[in-house]
């Protein structure tokens, strides 16, 4: 078996799994992110590259806004706050069911 920098011939090549790069959003992927304004905490869904398109007062009516625009759209949906990389919630892209 080849060890993580060898090359397979019919694939290309081979990496570690840490070397593999992770997903994250795409152009029209909604994203809900958590921020800190004012002194407060909001919930903000953005569609990348527009600007954001609104804030929520918690975390559920975000993502249940993302899920619903997403589903429409045939996007990822995604959730993030400022500490932690992109997580996948659920993603409508058609043909990946």
């Amino acid at each position: 078996m080849p060890t993580s920098h060898e090359h397979d011939p019919r694939t290309g090549p081979i990496l570690e799994s840490a070397e593999r790069q992770e997903p994250t959003p795409d152009e029209r992927d909604f994203v809900v992110r958590e921020e800190l304004r004012e002194g407060r905490v909001v919930y903000v869904l953005h569609i990348p590259p527009a600007a954001d398109r609104c804030d929520c007062r918690t975390r559920e009516e975000g993502i249940f806004e993302a899920l619903v625009g997403g589903e429409r759209q045939h996007v990822r949906v995604w959730w993030t706050d400022a500490a932690e990389k992109p997580v996948l919630i659920e993603d409508f892209r058609r043909g990946t069911r």
